[in-house]
Parts: C-alpha cells; sequence; structure tokens
C-alpha cells in the first residue's frame, strides 16, 4: 500500500514532497515514482530506493530533518512516529479548531468596526470642511471691515487712525494677526505694533492660493508650525489701490 498521512491527526506533507524539499530527490524522481506507484502500490520511500533514486539511509534522514523523528528503517510505522512527537506552535495553531459561531462573531465584530471607521472618517472630514468655509466666511467679515475703513487713513498715512482700527478688531476670537500695507508692501498697521514700518514678510510653506474676485486666502505654516489662515484684499480708494489688508 501507499504511505498515506492521516491529515486530521498530523498536519503533514505528502512523504515525496517532503523528499523533494530536503533535495533527497528530484521532482522528476517523485514523478516517475508516482507513476510506478500506480502501477505497483508500494509506500513511496520503498519505491525510491528500489529504483535507485536515493539510498535508504539518505530517505529516512530526510524523513528525519523534517519530521525530527528517529526511524530504523522504511518498514517502520512511520505515521505513528510522526503523531507521536512533540508538535510545534505552527502545526499546534494548525489543528485548532474554532466554532462557526466564534468565526461569526469575529466577522460581524470586524464589519461593525469598519463600519464605524469608514462612517468617522467621513464625518470628520466634512466637518472640517465645514470649519474651513466657516473660517474663511469669519475672516471675510473682519477683512472687509478694515478695507471699508481704511482708505483715507491710508491715503493720508495716518498711522495713528489705522493702528487704532487695528487695535479695536485685534480682541476678535480667531484673528491671529491683521496687517495692512501700501502699495509697496510696507506695513502701516499690524496688531503687533513692533512690526509696523517693516516689509511684508513672504508667507512660509504657502498652499495654493484660491480667489473670490479680489479676495485671496491661501493656508500656510509659521515657523513654529502653527497652521495660519491668511485672507488679502486690495484697499481701493477713488479706484486707486492704495495697499492691502492681510487678515
Amino acid at each position: 500500500m501507499a504511505l498515506i498521512f492521516d491529515y486530521s491527526r498530523a498536519p503533514t506533507q505528502p512523504l515525496g514532497k517532503v523528499l523533494v524539499k530536503e533535495g533527497v530527490i528530484t521532482p522528476e524522481q517523485l514523478k516517475q515514482a508516482l507513476e510506478i506507484q500506480r502501477e505497483r502500490p508500494d509506500r513511496i520511500g520503498r519505491i525510491i530506493v528500489k529504483e535507485g533514486f536515493a539510498s535508504e539511509e539518505a530517505v529516512l534522514e530526510g524523513i528525519a530533518r523534517h519530521f525530527r523523528i528517529s526511524a530504523r528503517t522504511l518498514s517502520d510505522d512511520l505515521e505513528a512516529l510522526i503523531r507521536q512527537r512533540p508538535l510545534t506552535l505552527k502545526e499546534k495553531l494548525t489543528r485548532v479548531r474554532v466554532p462557526i459561531r466564534v468565526k461569526l462573531s469575529i466577522a460581524v465584530t470586524f464589519i461593525i468596526w469598519a463600519t464605524i471607521l469608514i462612517l468617522s472618517f467621513i464625518v470628520l472630514a466634512r466637518q472640517k470642511e465645514q470649519l474651513y468655509r466657516q473660517t474663511v466666511r469669519a475672516g471675510k467679515i473682519s477683512l472687509n471691515y478694515f478695507v471699508n475703513n481704511a482708505g483715507i487713513p491710508l491715503l493720508n498715512d495716518d498711522l495713528l487712525r489705522l493702528n487704532t482700527m487695528i487695535k479695536e478688531a485685534a480682541s476678535v476670537e480667531g484673528l491671529v494677526y491683521a496687517i495692512i500695507v501700501n502699495r509697496e508692501q510696507i506695513i502701516k498697521a499690524h496688531s503687533d505694533h513692533t512690526r509696523i514700518g517693516t516689509p511684508l514678510p513672504a508667507f512660509s510653506e504657502k498652499g495654493a492660493v484660491q480667489t473670490e474676485g479680489n479676495l485671496e486666502y491661501f493656508s500656510y505654516k509659521t515657523p513654529e508650525g502653527i497652521q495660519i489662515l491668511d485672507l488679502s484684499r486690495p484697499v481701493i480708494f477713488m479706484k486707486k489701490e492704495l495697499g492691502a489688508v492681510h487678515v
């Protein structure tokens, strides 16, 4: 009879494949041995030895390396020896039988958590977009206030009035800064009075600029890593551009 292992009790590979894996025989020799076994039923190990594909000693050494058992001859009950040997962790895990209700519970739990995560990402993305739009709307209100009131003071270079206007609105929640510059981009009013008279600095890590008419806004990061949304609009008086406001 051919050597057949009981997979329900010992998770093993067919002996022929084991011997190929261990380099005892080649795949071609295994194919020949299996063809002979179909015509003349016998244990595959014995056929390999009889056909001269490998010695009995080499076959036993290959079996010993793979299954970690000691067999003196191919006549020994190899299946019994394999079943009696200590199982590896991988083999123990292979033999574990999980009840179908446990599998279903795990599957349902996974689906529920996956659904929650997906919905959370969708909701958070929408909330982030709504918060961004709300921030833009709030910024427009402050920006329009400065633009509508900065024309004449900027034309007259009235720094006191410009900075008084900035100071009055600087307490608005969420407003990081308010800046009024002239056409040369020199700061005429700033919520930080120490920057008055200096050029408007370049914005670092500037994002894509979005426009709505003469309104421009974009996001950028400060050197401290703070994310800022900057909105700007030119100050126009009598069809002449006098400067711009940034909030």
